[in-house]
């Protein structure tokens, strides 16, 4: 006779639950010098606002954008970030940095209190995203080579806030593929 296993409501609860306290790699893509763009039309007319993230959503690729949208991880992570510059010579260069834990607010400012490895033993403080491209583009300047489009790769590994937060991300991930840049 075959026994009939009961279901057990809990297993799915205690599945997401192991889930969301994983380790997960979060990324996202994004055209640099348009979301500055943006950034700097919208603070124009609202100084004291955050960007609005319709504005910024349909230019972001990824799903680490869908989880600092609604805070479903902390703010304050280990930063992976590769910029890919495309030259006017039909060249690209990249620059890779591997940033210690700070919060995302400090990779765009200058306001970041901490130092990254420059090579041979060398570190320096944090200037700030657009100024550590700005000091990249110099040297290619004066060869008379210019950047057309720097492209933005940004990416963290890390557990989300709570099981609540894990299942909202999935949820807002799958709409996200289903309609694309409609859902903001």
């Amino acid at each position: 006779m075959k026994r009939t296993k009961k279901y057990n409501p809990n297993k799915v609860s205690q599945l997401i639950q192991s889930k969301s306290m994983q380790v997960h790699r979060l990324w996202m893509r994004y055209d640099n010098d348009l979301i500055d763009q943006i950034t700097d039309e919208w603070l124009k007319d609202h100084p004291n606002e955050d960007v609005a993230t319709h504005l910024l959503y349909p230019h972001i690729d990824g799903d680490l954008i869908i989880a600092i949208k609604h805070r479903l991880i902390s703010l304050e992570q280990k930063w992976h970030i590769k910029l890919t510059l495309e030259l006017d010579d039909g060249t690209e260069a990249e620059l890779i940095f591997d940033l210690p834990k700070a919060h995302l607010k400090d990779i765009k400012m200058q306001t970041a209190e901490f130092k990254i490895d420059r090579g041979n033993g060398i570190k320096t403080r944090w200037k700030g995203l657009d100024k550590e491209v700005e000091d990249a583009i110099k040297p290619l300047e004066a060869e008379g080579v210019s950047c057309i489009r720097t492209w933005a790769y940004i990416a963290v590994e890390t557990p989300f806030k709570s099981k609540a937060d894990y299942s909202y991300f999935v949820q807002e991930k799958a709409l996200r593929l289903m309609l694309g840049e409609m859902v903001a």
